[in-house]
């Protein structure tokens, strides 16, 4: 096994160390957003389109009767829901998961 450290603490201040606890960012939301922007790109996504289309799971939505019930025991969603379509969010979040602590 190889170890190496490389690197500042802050730009111009003290290096690295094997014990140097930073924080690590959650990376996952902005590199599926890039990854989503592909197929807008070549206008096969659009992003205010319903979600139906690519999750056909969404189409038929059903909702628990009772809010402690068990899973098994849904009912269709209610007529003024079951109208309104899931869409895809219309732009995507790049906090990174730095959000501030009031949201969290």
């Amino acid at each position: 096994m190889h170890l190496d450290v490389i690197g500042q603490k802050v730009l111009g201040g003290d290096p690295m160390r094997r014990d140097t606890i930073f924080r690590i960012i959650a990376m996952t939301t902005p590199v599926t957003a890039a990854a989503a922007m592909i197929p807008v790109e070549e206008c096969k996504l659009r992003l205010h389109d319903p979600a139906d289309r690519l999750l056909p799971e969404l189409a038929d939505r059903k909702g628990l009767k009772r809010i402690d019930g068990p899973l098994d025991d849904a009912a269709p969603a209610p007529a003024d829901q079951a109208a309104r379509p899931q869409h895809l969010p219309p732009r995507p979040r790049h906090d990174f998961g730095a959000r501030p602590a009031s949201i969290r």
